[in-house]
Parts: C-alpha cells; sequence; structure tokens
C-alpha cells in the first residue's frame, strides 16, 4: 500500500498530531484538518474565516475596534475559540519551527504562514 495509513482514533483523539519531521509537513497538515473538523469543527472556522475582531462603528459611520473591557461574552467566546485553535497549531509543532511561531497572533495567520512549507 502506498504512503501511510493513519489511524481514525489518532485523528480524533484529544490531543493534536505533533510533527515530527519536515518531510511529513504536507500529510501532518491534512491531519491536523481532520483533528480539527472532528474534534471541534469551531475551531476550523476560526482558521478559516480568521480572528473574530470585536468592532463597532460611530455615528459617523466609521468601524472602531472595541476596548478589551467592552466585550460581550460572545466576543470572549470567540476571541478564547481562536486562541484554543492557534495554541493546537503551535504545541503541535516542533521546535525547528520556532522562528515562525514569532509575531503570529492569530490561528489563520499561523496556518497560512506554514502553509507555504507544503
Amino acid at each position: 500500500m502506498a504512503g501511510k495509513v493513519y489511524d481514525i482514533e489518532r485523528v480524533i483523539g484529544k490531543s493534536p498530531l505533533m510533527l515530527k519531521s519536515i518531510l511529513e509537513f504536507s500529510n501532518w497538515k491534512i491531519m491536523m484538518k481532520a483533528y480539527f473538523k472532528f474534534t471541534e469543527h469551531t475551531l476550523w472556522e476560526s482558521i478559516v474565516k480568521g480572528p473574530h475582531i470585536p468592532t463597532t462603528a460611530n455615528v459617523d459611520g466609521l468601524v472602531l475596534i472595541v476596548d478589551p473591557d467592552l466585550y460581550s461574552e460572545e466576543d470572549k467566546k470567540l476571541i478564547e475559540r481562536d486562541n484554543r485553535a492557534l495554541g493546537s497549531i503551535i504545541l503541535a509543532l516542533p521546535t525547528e519551527f520556532s522562528s515562525g511561531k514569532k509575531n503570529r497572533s492569530s490561528s489563520r495567520s499561523t496556518w497560512i504562514f506554514y502553509g507555504s512549507f507544503s
């Protein structure tokens, strides 16, 4: 049989799949996508749609970022969702990828950044 066969239990387990070698990066991305979709689809949505940034419009129609002290419970929940997705990606990457982990503020930007390796 060509290629590696992965156990579905490993995909839907509680912790993300650790990337062990740069040579397995393409397979790892496929498995991580499956992990997000099967364990908590909203984490994958955060990666696809990008981070939630609470905004409001002033009387002139200018869009402003909301002060963190004024976040609604829904805002907090969506921000936490992105942070969980970001943490899952970062913790699944080996230390040789550490330079790319710097300055990654959202799961989407991190996923796109590492997508350039495949």
